[in-house]
Protein backbone atom coordinates (compact mmCIF):
# COMPACT_ATOMS: atom_id res chain seq x y z
CA UNK A 1 0.00 0.00 0.00
CA UNK A 2 2.69 2.21 0.40
CA UNK A 3 4.37 1.87 -3.04
CA UNK A 4 1.13 2.37 -4.32
CA UNK A 5 0.56 5.47 -2.59
CA UNK A 6 4.13 6.94 -3.38
CA UNK A 7 3.44 6.18 -7.46
CA UNK A 8 -0.02 7.45 -7.33
CA UNK A 9 1.32 11.00 -5.22
CA UNK A 10 4.38 11.14 -8.33
CA UNK A 11 1.91 10.15 -11.34
CA UNK A 12 -0.57 12.75 -10.13
CA UNK A 13 2.71 15.65 -9.86
CA UNK A 14 4.24 14.75 -13.19
CA UNK A 15 0.42 14.85 -14.82
CA UNK A 16 -0.26 18.32 -12.98
CA UNK A 17 2.82 19.94 -14.82
CA UNK A 18 2.20 18.35 -17.53
CA UNK A 19 -1.29 19.30 -17.86
CA UNK A 20 -0.16 22.77 -16.88
CA UNK A 21 2.52 23.03 -19.81
CA UNK A 22 -0.02 21.90 -22.50
CA UNK A 23 -2.29 24.67 -21.01
CA UNK A 24 0.50 27.05 -21.92
CA UNK A 25 1.22 25.43 -24.56
CA UNK A 26 -2.69 25.80 -26.07
CA UNK A 27 -2.89 29.63 -25.78
CA UNK A 28 0.09 29.74 -27.48
CA UNK A 29 -0.88 28.39 -30.32
CA UNK A 30 -4.45 29.53 -30.28
CA UNK A 31 -3.41 32.97 -29.75
CA UNK A 32 0.61 33.40 -30.09
CA UNK A 33 0.84 34.50 -26.33
CA UNK A 34 -0.17 32.75 -23.01
CA UNK A 35 -3.17 35.49 -22.66
CA UNK A 36 -4.14 34.21 -18.63
CA UNK A 37 -0.46 36.01 -18.10
CA UNK A 38 -1.05 38.56 -19.31
CA UNK A 39 -3.17 41.71 -17.95
CA UNK A 40 -5.22 42.38 -20.45
CA UNK A 41 -6.07 38.82 -21.42
CA UNK A 42 -6.40 38.31 -25.38
CA UNK A 43 -6.45 41.77 -26.47
CA UNK A 44 -3.58 41.19 -27.75
CA UNK A 45 -4.09 39.11 -30.45
CA UNK A 46 -6.07 40.72 -33.60
CA UNK A 47 -9.82 40.63 -33.24
CA UNK A 48 -10.59 37.91 -36.19
CA UNK A 49 -8.36 35.56 -34.68
CA UNK A 50 -9.76 35.71 -31.30
CA UNK A 51 -13.22 34.92 -33.04
CA UNK A 52 -11.68 32.37 -35.62
CA UNK A 53 -10.36 30.32 -32.63
CA UNK A 54 -13.30 30.86 -30.63
CA UNK A 55 -15.27 28.96 -33.79
CA UNK A 56 -12.63 26.23 -34.71
CA UNK A 57 -11.91 25.25 -31.20
CA UNK A 58 -15.54 25.18 -30.23
CA UNK A 59 -16.47 23.07 -33.49
CA UNK A 60 -13.64 20.70 -32.40
CA UNK A 61 -14.63 20.56 -28.41
CA UNK A 62 -18.37 19.72 -29.73
CA UNK A 63 -17.46 17.06 -32.37
CA UNK A 64 -15.64 15.74 -29.23
CA UNK A 65 -18.62 15.66 -27.23
CA UNK A 66 -21.02 15.02 -29.26
CA UNK A 67 -18.97 11.37 -30.03
CA UNK A 68 -18.53 10.52 -26.44
CA UNK A 69 -21.31 11.64 -24.24
CA UNK A 70 -24.51 9.81 -23.51
CA UNK A 71 -27.18 10.47 -25.79
CA UNK A 72 -29.74 12.01 -26.04
CA UNK A 73 -28.25 14.02 -22.84
CA UNK A 74 -25.92 13.49 -19.77
CA UNK A 75 -22.13 13.27 -18.69
CA UNK A 76 -19.47 10.52 -18.39
CA UNK A 77 -19.08 8.80 -15.06
CA UNK A 78 -17.50 11.14 -13.61
CA UNK A 79 -14.31 11.10 -10.22
CA UNK A 80 -17.10 11.63 -7.33
CA UNK A 81 -18.92 8.41 -9.35
CA UNK A 82 -16.44 6.16 -9.70
CA UNK A 83 -15.11 6.48 -6.21
CA UNK A 84 -18.18 6.68 -4.20
CA UNK A 85 -20.15 3.10 -5.65
CA UNK A 86 -19.48 0.80 -2.89
CA UNK A 87 -20.78 -1.66 -5.62
CA UNK A 88 -17.04 -0.86 -7.51
CA UNK A 89 -19.20 -0.80 -10.87
CA UNK A 90 -19.05 2.57 -11.83
CA UNK A 91 -15.82 3.08 -13.86
CA UNK A 92 -14.02 5.78 -15.59
CA UNK A 93 -13.98 5.25 -19.10
CA UNK A 94 -10.21 5.52 -20.10
CA UNK A 95 -10.10 7.25 -23.48
CA UNK A 96 -13.26 9.02 -23.38
CA UNK A 97 -12.33 10.46 -19.74
CA UNK A 98 -8.81 11.79 -21.79
CA UNK A 99 -10.61 13.34 -24.63
CA UNK A 100 -13.51 15.06 -22.44
CA UNK A 101 -10.40 16.89 -20.20
CA UNK A 102 -8.57 17.31 -23.21
CA UNK A 103 -11.67 18.91 -24.98
CA UNK A 104 -11.64 20.96 -21.89
CA UNK A 105 -8.02 22.54 -21.88
CA UNK A 106 -9.19 23.32 -25.94
CA UNK A 107 -12.02 24.82 -25.27
CA UNK A 108 -11.22 27.04 -22.44
CA UNK A 109 -7.89 27.69 -23.86
CA UNK A 110 -9.70 29.60 -26.86
CA UNK A 111 -11.46 31.48 -24.69
CA UNK A 112 -14.39 29.98 -23.30
CA UNK A 113 -15.99 31.11 -20.08
CA UNK A 114 -15.03 27.99 -18.01
CA UNK A 115 -12.76 26.98 -15.40
CA UNK A 116 -10.52 23.90 -16.41
CA UNK A 117 -9.61 22.72 -12.85
CA UNK A 118 -11.46 19.57 -13.96
CA UNK A 119 -8.71 18.11 -16.45
CA UNK A 120 -5.99 17.54 -14.44
CA UNK A 121 -8.45 15.42 -11.49
CA UNK A 122 -9.72 13.52 -14.50
CA UNK A 123 -6.38 12.75 -16.00
CA UNK A 124 -5.51 11.66 -12.60
CA UNK A 125 -7.84 9.74 -11.79
CA UNK A 126 -7.75 7.79 -14.87
CA UNK A 127 -4.23 7.09 -14.18
CA UNK A 128 -5.07 5.98 -10.25
CA UNK A 129 -7.74 3.96 -11.55
CA UNK A 130 -5.41 1.79 -13.26
CA UNK A 131 -2.90 1.90 -10.43
CA UNK A 132 -5.70 0.18 -8.17
CA UNK A 133 -6.02 -2.38 -11.14
CA UNK A 134 -2.84 -3.05 -10.98
CA UNK A 135 -2.11 -3.51 -7.54
CA UNK A 136 -5.55 -5.17 -6.88
CA UNK A 137 -7.14 -3.23 -4.67
CA UNK A 138 -10.27 -3.77 -3.00
CA UNK A 139 -13.33 -1.43 -4.02
CA UNK A 140 -13.29 0.92 -0.95
CA UNK A 141 -9.27 1.54 -1.62
CA UNK A 142 -9.92 1.97 -5.31
CA UNK A 143 -12.64 4.34 -4.55
CA UNK A 144 -10.22 6.31 -2.38
CA UNK A 145 -7.58 6.24 -4.37
CA UNK A 146 -9.05 7.51 -7.18
CA UNK A 147 -10.38 10.19 -4.83
CA UNK A 148 -7.11 11.73 -3.29
CA UNK A 149 -5.29 10.86 -6.82
CA UNK A 150 -7.79 13.31 -8.81
CA UNK A 151 -7.53 16.00 -5.54
CA UNK A 152 -3.63 15.78 -6.58
CA UNK A 153 -3.74 16.19 -10.11
CA UNK A 154 -5.41 19.85 -8.99
CA UNK A 155 -3.03 20.10 -6.27
CA UNK A 156 -0.34 19.97 -8.68
CA UNK A 157 -1.44 21.88 -11.11
CA UNK A 158 -2.52 25.41 -8.87
CA UNK A 159 0.19 24.37 -6.15
CA UNK A 160 -1.96 24.22 -3.63
CA UNK A 161 -1.33 20.69 -1.53
CA UNK A 162 -3.71 21.17 1.38
CA UNK A 163 -6.55 22.12 -0.98
CA UNK A 164 -6.20 19.18 -2.81
CA UNK A 165 -6.23 17.52 -0.17
CA UNK A 166 -9.52 18.84 1.34
CA UNK A 167 -11.27 18.33 -2.30
CA UNK A 168 -10.95 14.56 -1.93
CA UNK A 169 -11.65 14.43 1.43
CA UNK A 170 -14.71 17.14 1.77
CA UNK A 171 -16.10 17.04 -1.77
CA UNK A 172 -15.84 13.18 -2.51
CA UNK A 173 -14.65 10.77 0.41
CA UNK A 174 -16.31 12.47 3.66
CA UNK A 175 -14.72 10.58 5.82
CA UNK A 176 -15.73 9.56 9.47
CA UNK A 177 -13.23 11.46 11.90
CA UNK A 178 -14.46 9.06 14.80
CA UNK A 179 -13.19 6.22 13.51
CA UNK A 180 -9.28 4.84 12.69
CA UNK A 181 -10.27 4.32 8.85
CA UNK A 182 -11.15 8.08 8.63
CA UNK A 183 -8.20 9.16 10.04
CA UNK A 184 -6.53 6.52 7.63
CA UNK A 185 -8.13 8.13 4.41
CA UNK A 186 -6.95 11.70 5.95
CA UNK A 187 -3.57 10.63 5.80
CA UNK A 188 -3.80 9.11 2.45
CA UNK A 189 -5.14 12.16 0.86
CA UNK A 190 -2.36 14.27 2.45
CA UNK A 191 0.54 12.36 1.01
CA UNK A 192 -0.47 11.78 -2.10
CA UNK A 193 -1.46 16.01 -2.52
CA UNK A 194 1.70 16.36 -0.82
CA UNK A 195 3.84 14.21 -2.94
CA UNK A 196 2.31 15.91 -6.18
CA UNK A 197 2.70 18.79 -5.18
CA UNK A 198 6.63 18.27 -4.49
CA UNK A 199 6.51 16.74 -7.91
CA UNK A 200 5.31 19.66 -9.65
CA UNK A 201 7.62 22.01 -8.20
CA UNK A 202 9.78 20.67 -11.21
CA UNK A 203 7.81 22.18 -13.48
CA UNK A 204 6.45 25.29 -11.87
CA UNK A 205 9.50 25.99 -9.68
CA UNK A 206 7.11 26.62 -6.16
CA UNK A 207 5.25 29.83 -8.46
CA UNK A 208 2.16 31.08 -6.89
CA UNK A 209 -0.94 31.20 -9.42
CA UNK A 210 -1.61 35.01 -8.39
CA UNK A 211 0.96 37.95 -7.11
CA UNK A 212 -0.95 39.06 -3.83
CA UNK A 213 -0.01 42.93 -2.88
CA UNK A 214 0.89 44.19 -0.14
CA UNK A 215 -2.00 43.86 2.08
CA UNK A 216 -2.76 46.57 5.31
CA UNK A 217 -3.41 44.66 8.89
CA UNK A 218 -6.70 46.56 10.13
CA UNK A 219 -9.51 44.98 12.10
CA UNK A 220 -12.56 47.01 10.23
CA UNK A 221 -11.12 44.04 7.78
CA UNK A 222 -13.60 41.82 9.60
CA UNK A 223 -16.42 43.90 9.44
CA UNK A 224 -16.26 44.91 5.71
CA UNK A 225 -15.54 40.40 5.45
CA UNK A 226 -18.89 40.07 7.29
CA UNK A 227 -20.84 42.47 5.30
CA UNK A 228 -19.23 40.63 2.11
CA UNK A 229 -19.91 37.05 3.49
CA UNK A 230 -23.78 38.28 3.33
CA UNK A 231 -23.66 39.97 -0.11
CA UNK A 232 -21.73 36.94 -1.16
CA UNK A 233 -24.50 34.11 -0.01
CA UNK A 234 -26.54 35.93 -2.07
CA UNK A 235 -24.83 35.95 -5.45
CA UNK A 236 -22.74 32.64 -4.95
CA UNK A 237 -26.52 31.07 -4.24
CA UNK A 238 -28.01 32.68 -7.29
CA UNK A 239 -24.76 31.50 -9.08
CA UNK A 240 -25.00 28.18 -7.96
CA UNK A 241 -28.78 27.57 -8.70
CA UNK A 242 -28.35 29.40 -11.79
CA UNK A 243 -25.60 26.21 -13.17
CA UNK A 244 -27.74 23.87 -11.71
CA UNK A 245 -30.92 24.64 -14.19
CA UNK A 246 -28.63 25.15 -17.20
CA UNK A 247 -26.82 22.15 -16.18
CA UNK A 248 -29.91 20.36 -16.52
CA UNK A 249 -31.20 21.93 -19.43
CA UNK A 250 -27.99 20.99 -21.45
CA UNK A 251 -28.25 20.71 -25.05
CA UNK A 252 -29.17 17.38 -26.71
CA UNK A 253 -25.96 15.47 -27.09
CA UNK A 254 -26.50 14.96 -30.79
CA UNK A 255 -26.61 19.13 -31.43
CA UNK A 256 -23.17 20.03 -29.77
CA UNK A 257 -21.24 20.16 -33.14
CA UNK A 258 -22.97 23.45 -33.72
CA UNK A 259 -24.23 24.77 -29.63
CA UNK A 260 -20.90 24.59 -28.20
CA UNK A 261 -19.24 26.70 -31.04
CA UNK A 262 -21.84 29.49 -30.85
CA UNK A 263 -21.33 30.07 -26.98
CA UNK A 264 -17.57 30.10 -27.99
CA UNK A 265 -18.13 32.98 -30.38
CA UNK A 266 -20.28 34.11 -28.27
CA UNK A 267 -18.05 34.63 -25.47
CA UNK A 268 -15.20 35.61 -27.43
CA UNK A 269 -16.93 38.53 -29.02
CA UNK A 270 -18.16 40.04 -25.29
CA UNK A 271 -14.22 39.30 -25.19
CA UNK A 272 -13.77 42.15 -27.72
CA UNK A 273 -15.78 44.19 -25.55
CA UNK A 274 -14.19 43.42 -22.35
CA UNK A 275 -10.46 41.28 -23.00
CA UNK A 276 -10.81 39.91 -19.28
CA UNK A 277 -13.85 37.98 -19.73
CA UNK A 278 -12.56 35.37 -21.68
CA UNK A 279 -11.03 31.95 -19.97
CA UNK A 280 -11.24 30.12 -16.81
CA UNK A 281 -11.01 33.97 -14.59
CA UNK A 282 -7.26 33.96 -13.95
CA UNK A 283 -7.12 37.33 -15.92
CA UNK A 284 -10.03 39.13 -14.21
CA UNK A 285 -8.68 38.02 -10.61
CA UNK A 286 -5.42 39.01 -11.13
CA UNK A 287 -6.61 42.73 -12.27
CA UNK A 288 -8.80 42.66 -9.16
CA UNK A 289 -6.00 41.72 -6.92
CA UNK A 290 -3.35 44.24 -8.60
CA UNK A 291 -5.95 46.88 -9.02
CA UNK A 292 -6.76 49.92 -11.65
CA UNK A 293 -10.17 49.54 -12.70
CA UNK A 294 -12.89 51.82 -11.41
CA UNK A 295 -15.62 50.08 -8.99
CA UNK A 296 -18.12 51.03 -11.99
CA UNK A 297 -15.87 48.69 -14.29
CA UNK A 298 -15.36 45.78 -12.00
CA UNK A 299 -19.26 45.49 -11.57
CA UNK A 300 -19.65 45.07 -14.99
CA UNK A 301 -16.32 42.43 -15.09
CA UNK A 302 -18.54 40.97 -12.75
CA UNK A 303 -21.89 40.43 -14.46
CA UNK A 304 -20.16 40.12 -17.74
CA UNK A 305 -18.23 36.90 -16.21
CA UNK A 306 -21.15 36.25 -14.30
CA UNK A 307 -22.96 35.96 -18.02
CA UNK A 308 -20.33 34.60 -19.74
CA UNK A 309 -20.05 31.51 -17.81
CA UNK A 310 -23.90 30.53 -17.56
CA UNK A 311 -23.86 30.76 -21.42
CA UNK A 312 -20.63 28.91 -21.86
CA UNK A 313 -22.14 25.96 -20.08
CA UNK A 314 -25.83 26.83 -21.94
CA UNK A 315 -23.87 26.09 -24.82
CA UNK A 316 -23.11 22.49 -24.07
CA UNK A 317 -19.11 22.54 -23.42
CA UNK A 318 -18.03 21.01 -19.91
CA UNK A 319 -15.74 22.52 -17.30
CA UNK A 320 -15.39 23.59 -14.29
CA UNK A 321 -16.71 26.52 -12.07
CA UNK A 322 -13.65 27.07 -9.54
CA UNK A 323 -12.05 29.96 -11.16
CA UNK A 324 -15.29 31.95 -12.47
CA UNK A 325 -16.42 31.73 -9.41
CA UNK A 326 -13.50 33.52 -8.03
CA UNK A 327 -13.46 35.79 -10.42
CA UNK A 328 -17.31 36.89 -9.34
CA UNK A 329 -16.45 37.43 -5.82
CA UNK A 330 -13.69 38.81 -6.03
CA UNK A 331 -14.50 41.82 -8.53
CA UNK A 332 -18.30 42.44 -6.97
CA UNK A 333 -16.43 42.76 -3.95
CA UNK A 334 -13.45 45.11 -4.82
CA UNK A 335 -16.53 47.21 -6.74
CA UNK A 336 -17.98 47.94 -3.19
CA UNK A 337 -15.12 48.46 -1.59
CA UNK A 338 -13.97 50.81 -4.44
CA UNK A 339 -17.83 52.51 -4.27
CA UNK A 340 -17.01 52.55 0.29
CA UNK A 341 -13.97 54.22 -0.15
CA UNK A 342 -12.36 51.22 1.36
CA UNK A 343 -8.41 51.18 1.37
CA UNK A 344 -6.88 48.90 -1.66
CA UNK A 345 -4.53 47.78 0.71
CA UNK A 346 -7.23 46.17 3.07
CA UNK A 347 -9.47 45.71 0.47
CA UNK A 348 -7.57 43.35 -1.50
CA UNK A 349 -8.09 41.03 1.59
CA UNK A 350 -11.46 41.49 1.81
CA UNK A 351 -11.39 41.13 -2.33
CA UNK A 352 -10.10 37.26 -1.38
CA UNK A 353 -13.01 36.76 0.98
CA UNK A 354 -15.37 37.25 -1.17
CA UNK A 355 -13.63 35.07 -3.60
CA UNK A 356 -13.81 32.25 -0.96
CA UNK A 357 -17.64 32.71 -0.13
CA UNK A 358 -18.85 33.06 -3.77
CA UNK A 359 -16.66 29.84 -4.62
CA UNK A 360 -17.99 28.11 -1.49
CA UNK A 361 -21.39 28.66 -2.20
CA UNK A 362 -20.84 27.24 -5.76
CA UNK A 363 -18.85 24.34 -4.19
CA UNK A 364 -20.55 24.03 -0.91
CA UNK A 365 -16.95 23.06 0.51
CA UNK A 366 -16.24 25.95 2.92
CA UNK A 367 -12.61 24.65 3.89
CA UNK A 368 -11.70 23.36 0.58
CA UNK A 369 -13.30 27.07 -0.91
CA UNK A 370 -11.26 28.86 1.70
CA UNK A 371 -8.30 27.19 1.26
CA UNK A 372 -7.62 26.81 -2.21
CA UNK A 373 -8.60 31.04 -2.45
CA UNK A 374 -5.41 31.10 -0.11
CA UNK A 375 -2.98 29.04 -1.56
CA UNK A 376 -3.45 30.22 -4.59
CA UNK A 377 -2.61 33.99 -3.53
CA UNK A 378 -0.01 32.77 -0.77
CA UNK A 379 -1.89 34.63 1.89
CA UNK A 380 -0.67 35.33 4.93
CA UNK A 381 -2.17 34.98 8.93
CA UNK A 382 -4.47 38.19 8.53
CA UNK A 383 -5.57 37.41 5.70
CA UNK A 384 -5.87 33.87 6.15
CA UNK A 385 -7.67 34.90 9.68
CA UNK A 386 -10.63 37.41 7.70
CA UNK A 387 -10.81 34.55 5.32
CA UNK A 388 -12.33 32.00 7.75
CA UNK A 389 -14.02 34.39 9.47
CA UNK A 390 -16.04 35.44 6.24
CA UNK A 391 -16.31 31.58 4.70
CA UNK A 392 -17.14 30.42 8.17
CA UNK A 393 -19.97 33.52 8.45
CA UNK A 394 -21.23 32.73 4.97
CA UNK A 395 -21.78 28.72 5.45
CA UNK A 396 -23.71 29.48 8.80
CA UNK A 397 -26.18 31.56 7.33
CA UNK A 398 -26.73 29.07 3.98
CA UNK A 399 -27.48 26.10 6.92
CA UNK A 400 -29.03 28.27 9.29
CA UNK A 401 -31.32 30.96 7.03
CA UNK A 402 -33.51 27.54 5.66
CA UNK A 403 -34.00 26.28 8.99
CA UNK A 404 -34.98 29.79 10.11
CA UNK A 405 -37.72 30.20 7.37
CA UNK A 406 -39.25 26.57 7.55
CA UNK A 407 -39.68 27.28 11.52
CA UNK A 408 -41.32 30.02 10.32
CA UNK A 409 -43.48 28.89 7.87
CA UNK A 410 -44.44 26.04 10.17
CA UNK A 411 -45.43 28.77 12.84
CA UNK A 412 -47.47 30.59 10.85
CA UNK A 413 -49.42 34.16 11.03
CA UNK A 414 -49.85 35.25 14.48
CA UNK A 415 -53.16 36.13 16.04
CA UNK A 416 -54.20 39.49 14.45
CA UNK A 417 -56.14 41.63 17.43
CA UNK A 418 -59.11 43.61 16.94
Amino acid sequence: MVVLIVVAGVVAGVIGGLTAEANRLIETLTFGFDFTKSPNGPAGAPWWRRLLVALLGGVACGLIWMRIRPRPGGNLVGVKGASTDPTGTKRLPPLATVLDAFAQMLIVGTGISQGREPAPRQYAAVAAQALARRFRVDVATRGLLIAATAGAGLASVYNVPLAGALYALEEVVRPNLRTRRGWWQVAVAVIISALSTAVSWLFNHRARTYVMPQVRVDVHAYAWAALIAVVALVVGFAFQRALAWIKAHEPDTRRLWWTVPIGAVAVAAIGLWNPQIPGNGQVLVQTVLTGGLLPGALLIACVAKFGATLLSFGAGSNGGVLTPSLAVGASLTMALMGWCHVDAAVGVTVAVVGAACVLTLTQRSPMFSAMFALELTGSGLFTSSAVAWGVGLTWALYLLLPRLARRLRRRGPGPTGA
